[in-house]
């Protein structure tokens, strides 16, 4: 029962982060390949970029600006959190830095998953 209420919800959250990718021109940017293939599994069609340690951050900007947008979807543990600030700040003078996503999926998950990869048993 408790996992159906998830799906419910995930699938309402994938929705509209679809509905975000296409109205603002916006992509999500997450730790890695098997998170890519989690969003795409519960239905996600946006664009999606995967980031990863050492990246120039002059690089990602440049790959950044087609967009209006970024939605950062990090993990939702420590090193998540640490990603999300230290990125949002790198970018935030020159994109807009959307977190609404993952706030709303740390209520979503309510300690019941921490990494976006887990998501995909959801799917």
């Amino acid at each position: 029962m408790r996992d159906n209420l998830i799906r419910e919800e995930l699938n309402t959250f994938i929705k509209k982060l679809n509905d975000e990718s296409i109205d603002s021109q916006a992509i999500v940017i997450v730790e890695g390949k098997r998170d890519v293939e989690a969003l795409k599994a519960l239905g996600y069609k946006g664009s999606l970029m995967e980031y990863y340690k050492g990246i120039n951050l002059d690089n990602l900007i440049n790959s950044l600006k087609k967009y209006k947008k970024v939605i950062l979807l990090f993990d939702l543990d420590k090193h998540g959190r640490l990603l999300t600030a230290k990125l949002t700040r790198a970018l935030e003078s020159y994109i807009k830095v959307d977190l609404f996503y993952r706030r709303k999926l740390v209520e979503i998950a309510k300690g019941r998953f921490t990494t976006i990869q887990n998501l995909s048993k959801y799917s």
